[in-house]
């Protein structure tokens, strides 16, 4: 990945109280040369904050990971939306392309990426949207189980979802505001002083 997920986990989890894994087979996504050699799964780990999770009684229910990717980017990985419907969002913005010779490739476009578990069967179904299109239709996978994994820092036990995963910074709430608001009023009373 051209990174180090466990550090990045490990950050967000101090951070965040959270962190989130997402393993994917990419075999099928590799250029046909690479597909013999290179390591055939992608680990990233998500901004916790760009990700919702719900889970059930027999583990994740759905899952949807909600980011902003360059124009040109989307456009590389799905190229059947240069074709999206000129009365779509996504068809402006490709349109805004095609008229300024790529001069607006570093545009961000809205994706979400949205995993659910069947609850009758267990089939793991994904859809991927762009903006206001489908570049993945809602399908079912090949996937035993939704490849999102939800990690979760300290936590108080019975004490509800408020608590559960906390940070590192968790222990410094209310006094860092107090703490924020004391320094105002003491650089107030300085101006006007």
């Amino acid at each position: 990945q051209g990174r180090n997920v466990i550090s990045d986990n490990t950050f967000n989890l101090l951070t965040f109280g959270r962190c989130i894994f997402d393993v994917r087979w990419i075999r099928e996504n590799l250029p046909a040369i690479q597909r013999k050699t290179a390591f055939p799964f992608s680990i990233r780990a998500l901004r916790p904050t760009d990700v919702g999770i719900q889970m059930g009684p027999y583990g994740t229910e759905f899952a949807y990971h909600q980011y902003e990717a360059s124009i040109l980017e989307v456009m590389r990985r799905w190229p059947d939306l240069r074709d999206a419907k000129s009365t779509s969002r996504l068809g402006n913005i490709v349109k805004n392309l095609d008229n300024n010779n790529n001069k607006t490739e570093d545009q961000t476009v809205k994706v979400i990426d949205y995993w659910a578990q069947d609850p009758d069967e267990g089939s793991i179904w994904n859809a991927i949207i762009v903006e206001d299109e489908f570049a993945k239709p809602y399908a079912v996978t090949s996937y035993p189980l939704i490849p999102m994994i939800l990690g979760r820092g300290d936590y108080g036990v019975g004490m509800g979802d408020e608590y559960d995963g906390l940070s590192i910074l968790h222990s410094i709430d209310g006094l860092w505001q107090y703490q924020c608001r004391l320094a105002s009023q003491m650089a107030t009373g300085l101006y006007w002083y």
